[in-house]
């Protein structure tokens, strides 16, 4: 798996048109695509599922939504998709029309305002930031259930949970290809050991159960830097933190977050193992996500 860091001046300008053209053609072709979700709904565990996205990734969560409900046989009992402020719930609910699935819509408002006396700050930071309106959508939402959180950006493979991890996991993360924190904050209220781990954290899929209770003072301190100085990957940097307690986290051949076949023909194989259950398409990989789902729909698998 190569480094973020280490292959971005290699890669910068290269094909990005093409991947431009690639992805508007792929999203058209998506929607003429038939996706029988009723075909592959099966009965319901006590989970949530749960994503926040733009206007503009509507479709994606569509076929991320899709990918999952395919290919897991662990079925959550609602699936849960919070607005970034770009979209109402009655847009939402439209787009979303013949979808059969129990969705609900939430605004991020929504989330945000339920710490308005319990931690003030995270509702702050929301105000302010998407990274904070993600982060309380998931606190709020895993405070009375477990939650599954995706990006939109996430295609499913297989079953990422069991029933014994309903019971017994707190916190699972997913691991990224560098350490992409917040730098600033970590200076800033000396957290520099967070580098020191050998798998840096990425929060494109989360599992969780617990809600405000799982912070610390460390991380409620971080909330708070955050709620007045917004940082890139800052939501990230935070569940770094609660990693360093939890120490919970998928193999990085499970939850994957490679970023190795950005250039690759466009006819070549993309990134597959064996033991693959999701893949998070971050960065300029988007192109892959809709090569990668356009396979599960016509061929019917990967």
């Amino acid at each position: 798996m190569i480094s973020k860091q280490s292959f971005i001046e290699t890669i910068v300008g290269k094909r990005i048109e093409e991947q431009r053209a690639y992805i508007s053609a792929m999203r058209l072709v998506n929607r003429l695509l038939l996706k029988p979700f009723d075909k592959f709904i099966k009965p319901a565990n006590p989970y949530t599922y749960l994503t926040i996205c733009s206007i503009e990734e509507l479709d994606r969560v569509e076929a991320s939504l899709f990918s999952f409900v395919k290919n897991t046989s662990f079925h959550p009992e609602k699936y849960v998709i919070v607005s970034d402020g770009s979209w109402d719930v009655l847009e939402g609910a439209s787009f979303f029309s013949k979808n059969s699935l129990p969705l609900l819509f939430f605004r991020w408002e929504d989330c945000a305002l339920a710490f308005k006396d319990t931690c003030p700050s995270l509702m702050k930071w929301a105000e302010k930031q998407i990274w904070g309106r993600k982060l309380s959508a998931i606190l709020y939402f895993s405070n009375n259930t477990p939650v599954l959180f995706a990006d939109s950006d996430v295609l499913w493979f297989d079953t990422p949970i069991n029933s014994k991890d309903l019971v017994s996991t707190k916190l699972k993360l997913s691991v990224d290809n560098s350490h992409n924190y917040d730098a600033h904050g970590i200076e800033e209220l000396k957290l520099s050991h967070l580098y020191d781990t050998e798998e840096p954290i990425n929060c494109g899929v989360v599992f969780i159960h617990g809600g405000l209770s799982l912070l610390d003072d460390v991380s409620l301190s971080f909330i708070s830097y955050q709620a007045e100085h917004c940082g890139k990957y800052s939501e990230q940097t935070l569940f770094a933190l609660l990693d360093l307690r939890f120490n919970c986290r998928w193999e990085p051949e499970e939850i994957v977050s490679d970023i190795d076949d950005i250039v690759r023909d466009f006819d070549l194989p993309n990134i597959y193992y064996s033991n693959m259950m999701a893949r998070h398409y971050v960065w300029r990989l988007k192109w892959v996500f809709w090569k990668d789902y356009i396979k599960i729909v016509l061929n019917g698998s990967f």
